[in-house]
């Protein structure tokens, strides 16, 4: 049972710190510096863009991640008809932002006609 517990207690500390989960240091990033160099002994495998981050921005987006799960398990259980429109403005905003993605990339492209 203790064994267990602190496995538990180890991946508890690896996620809140932003380190990698399965212990391996793929990058010289610590909390506060973001990395330089991969700690590969031959320097040729590219780590993961994620170890390319210092330590406190991936706890960071790990706890909103938490974050957002947690207020979308509250929401459903206190107001699922408000979360639910919520969650439907996610899509359309995502279409909006694709339109408009697509709009100034042929607005780019498109030759212009005035000498």
């Amino acid at each position: 049972m203790g064994g267990g517990l602190i496995s538990f207690l180890i991946f508890a500390y690896r996620f809140c710190a932003g380190e990698a989960l399965s212990g391996r240091h793929h990058t010289d990033a610590t909390f506060f510096r973001r990395p330089t160099k991969i700690k590969h002994p031959r320097g040729r495998l590219v780590p993961h863009w994620w170890h390319w981050r210092p330590g406190w921005h991936r706890g960071l987006m790990r706890a909103a991640a938490l974050g957002a799960l947690a207020a979308l398990i509250f929401g459903f259980a206190h107001a699922p008809a408000v979360t639910l429109a919520a969650l439907a403005t996610i899509p359309a905003a995502a279409v909006g932002w694709a339109a408009l993605w697509a709009y100034r990339k042929a607005r780019r492209w498109w030759p212009s006609t005035s000498k």
